[in-house]
């Protein structure tokens, strides 16, 4: 009897003891590099570890370009950690690969490394103790393209991938790949330092993305605020609004209402109304914005739906800068500020000759 009750008793110790392990976390981010559109909605899962809610980085939006640090990452449930990428490159692109799926966008987006010989220095921040897997994707507009990928005091030669091959291969000095793996990395003072450094093909080595795969990450601590106000926006009956609110971070919750009550779906930075009506002349909006610390609330703001009167004039063309890298339609129609309405720039024009360009980078 004493036998059979010391087996249940170590029955009930293994079970425990499964039922304790931790989950683990990921954690990725997803550099959005230039020429394309290469961000993933929150819902959208990718990686060789699939995981939802990846933290777009805008690289070549910072001062100066490809140098920086993100705001606070979110993990793969939606949780606002503490961690942060610290990147420093000296180009960015894409990779001249497909745009179809979630992880082809992944791939597409590039910050680069040019000058052979040369290293860029990342690192991933405010880490918990560890250990963790680092996945690096890598990815190059040029074929056959080597470099060297060195995270925790280990180098690993790769030849990159040039377009995504619709299937997530293990880069190796022989194998052109789009991912290298490196387990068990402890982090020194909550910090992993990398480095890409390129050694020869086309013009530079391309990372697209860093992910960190773990049992958890330390909770964000940085409140959430308001950075640039929404505008009155006025429309002609028949067009779209437009609002645009600017935060401290780009991965916050964003939730926008009118007149008081939510709009569904109507969770990004910007909004685009439905065409609107007589009705909507007068109508309020405003968005809150929110994370693990706080939630704020804009300032309110009106739409104006005026019916349109027919009368010889002029034509308002409306100019937006820092969109994507030149004139590509799908660019300006992609973003924040075009769906808003804002533009950089209003000219009269006395006829409907094109423009001559403002410069480089307009829509």
């Amino acid at each position: 009897m004493k036998r059979i009750r010391n087996f249940a008793q170590l029955a009930c110790a293994i079970t425990t003891g499964v039922a304790s392990v931790a989950t683990a976390a990921s954690i990725g981010a997803n550099f959005l590099g230039r020429n394309a559109t290469t961000s993933l909605l929150p819902t959208e899962k990718a990686g060789f570890v699939e995981q939802a809610f990846w933290n777009n980085i805008d690289d070549s939006a910072t001062t100066p370009a490809e140098s920086g640090t993100s705001f606070s990452l979110r993990d793969d449930s939606g949780n606002f950690t503490a961690a942060t990428v610290t990147f420093k490159g000296n180009d960015s692109w894409e990779s001249d690969g497909p745009s179809d799926t979630p992880n082809a966008r992944l791939s597409l987006g590039i910050i680069k490394q040019a000058g052979v010989g040369t290293t860029g220095n990342y690192s991933i921040n405010n880490l918990g103790a560890g250990p963790y897997d680092v996945i690096l994707y890598t990815s190059m507009n040029g074929d056959g393209v080597k470099a060297e990928f060195t995270v925790g005091g280990v180098t690993k030669p790769v030849t990159e991938e040039h377009k995504f091959s619709g299937s997530y291969v293990e880069a190796t000095a022989e194998i052109a790949g789009n991912y290298v793996k490196f387990a068990g990395v402890t982090p020194t003072a909550g910090t992993i330092g990398l480095g890409m450094k390129y050694i020869s093909g086309a013009d530079g080595a391309g990372l697209a993305g860093i992910q960190v795969v773990g049992t958890g990450f330390p909770s964000n601590t940085v409140a959430a605020s308001i950075t640039t106000q929404p505008v009155d926006s006025t429309v002609a009956i028949g067009s779209r609004g437009g609002f645009f609110v600017k935060a401290n971070a780009a991965n916050l919750n964003f939730q926008w209402f009118k007149n008081g009550a939510a709009i569904a779906g109507a969770t990004s930075a910007s909004l685009a109304t439905a065409p609107t009506t007589a009705g909507d002349n007068g109508a309020k909006y405003k968005v809150t914005v929110a994370n693990n610390i706080n939630t704020v609330t804009s300032s309110e703001v009106v739409l104006h739906a005026l019916a349109p009167v027919l009368a010889k004039g002029f034509l308002k063309a409306e100019f937006f800068t820092g969109i994507g890298t030149g004139t590509k339609y799908e660019d300006l129609l992609a973003s924040d500020k075009f769906k808003a309405g804002v533009a950089d720039q209003t000219k009269l024009l006395v006829g409907f000759d094109t423009p001559n360009p403002f410069g480089v980078n307009y829509g």
